[in-house]
């Protein structure tokens, strides 16, 4: 199995973009982010991923479960919680 792994992509959409486009190529077949999306915004350039995606949240992500309007984000079939507590 091709694992790619990802961490404190920050909102940084343009490195976010070339890095799924780079695990695209490669043919991964499960992304690992180990922490820090910080905005719910940047699921939306991982949505173009061709692997599942799972991930815990770091210490800066602002949206977590029960969060108002930013929950969607960990009920999509992309993404799939872990482990929602901070160290």
């Amino acid at each position: 199995m091709k694992v790619g792994i990802v961490a404190d992509t920050h909102d940084n959409l343009d490195a976010i973009r070339r890095a799924v486009e780079i695990f695209n190529d490669e043919g991964i077949e499960l992304l690992i982010h180990a922490g820090d999306f910080v905005a719910p915004f940047t699921e939306q350039s991982f949505r173009m991923l061709n692997a599942p995606l799972v991930g815990i949240f770091g210490n800066t992500t602002r949206f977590r479960k029960g969060r108002g309007e930013n929950r969607g984000i960990v009920k999509t079939t992309r993404f799939h919680e872990i482990n929602t507590e901070t160290f």
